[in-house]
C-alpha cells in the first residue's frame, strides 16, 4: 500500500498578490498523518485555519478562494496543484495575508521548492479516489465532466455525449507523460499503481488516432472513418446515434 507523504522542511515563497498588491508571504510546512491541506491566517486574531476542501470553496471568478467562519484566503490554486502534483499529502501553509503571492503565475516556484526540500513518508496508507461513473456539473454557461475510461469504445460513447449537447469540439488533446504523477505511471506500466488493475492506454498514433477521431464526428471528411471504425470495435448501435437513422 502507497504511504501518505509530507515535506522534510518548511520553505517560504514571498511576493506582491495578484488581487490586493500585498506584499505576501506564504510558508509551506510539513504535517502530521492524515492532516490534509490546512491553510492558516497568521495576520488575523487568533491566527484561524481554513481546511482546503472543496466545501470550503466560496468563489472561483478570478481565482480559488476558501472561506470558513468569515475568513477567507484566496489565489491558493497554483499552491495547491503543486503539492498534489508531487504527491503531498499533508502540509500546513500559513500566509500572512488575504492571498497568496501570485509569482510569476504558474505553480513552477512552488513545484520547485518542494522539489528542494524534498518528501518524507508517513505512516499512514494514502487516501484516493478511483472514478467508477461518470460525474458532471454544468451551470448556465459551462461544464465540465470526468468519465471512467480509456478505450476506443468509452471514446466513442463519449463522442455521442457531446453530440447530444451539441458540442463541436474544435481540439483534443493527447495525454503527455510528466514525471512523478500518478497518471504517468499507469501509462507506462498499464497497470493501475493502487489497485493494480489493468489500465489501456493509447500509445502508438493509431491508437491516439483511433480515440481522437470520434470527437470530430460533426465533420463530414470524418464520417466515414468513424462508422468504419465503429463497425470495426462491434459498436454499430452508435452510428445511428452520431448520424441518425440510415
Amino acid at each position: 500500500m502507497l504511504k501518505q507523504k509530507t515535506l522534510k522542511d518548511s520553505f517560504s515563497l514571498s511576493g506582491k498578490g495578484l488581487h490586493t498588491g500585498l506584499d505576501l508571504t506564504v510558508t509551506f510546512n510539513p504535517a502530521p498523518d492524515n492532516h490534509g491541506y490546512k491553510i492558516q491566517r497568521i495576520d488575523v486574531e487568533g491566527q484561524p485555519i481554513i481546511d482546503a476542501v472543496a466545501d470550503n470553496v466560496t468563489e472561483t471568478t478570478r481565482g480559488t478562494v476558501l472561506s470558513k467562519n468569515g475568513v477567507k484566503v484566496s489565489t491558493v490554486e497554483h499552491g495547491m496543484a503543486a503539492l498534489y502534483a508531487l504527491g503531498i499529502d499533508n502540509c500546513l501553509i500559513q500566509v500572512n495575508g488575504p492571498e497568496f503571492p501570485i509569482l510569476d503565475g504558474s505553480a513552477q516556484y512552488y513545484a520547485q521548492e518542494i522539489e528542494r526540500v524534498g518528501t518524507e513518508e508517513q505512516n499512514a496508507v494514502k487516501d484516493f479516489y478511483i472514478i467508477k461513473s461518470k460525474i458532471e456539473f454544468r451551470d448556465e454557461k459551462t461544464g465540465i465532466s470526468i468519465n471512467p475510461g480509456c478505450k476506443e469504445e468509452d471514446m466513442a460513447e463519449l463522442a455521442v455525449i457531446t453530440k447530444r449537447l451539441d458540442f463541436h469540439l474544435e481540439q483534443v488533446q493527447d495525454f503527455t507523460p510528466t514525471p512523478m504523477t500518478v497518471a504517468t505511471e499507469a501509462w507506462y506500466t498499464g497497470y493501475h499503481p493502487y489497485t493494480l488493475e489493468p489500465v489501456f492506454s493509447a500509445k502508438t498514433p493509431r491508437e491516439k488516432l483511433a480515440q481522437r477521431q470520434f470527437f470530430f464526428w460533426y465533420k463530414p471528411e470524418e464520417r466515414k472513418n468513424i462508422i468504419n471504425e465503429l463497425r470495426r470495435i462491434g459498436r454499430s448501435d452508435l452510428i445511428d446515434k452520431l448520424y441518425g437513422k440510415r
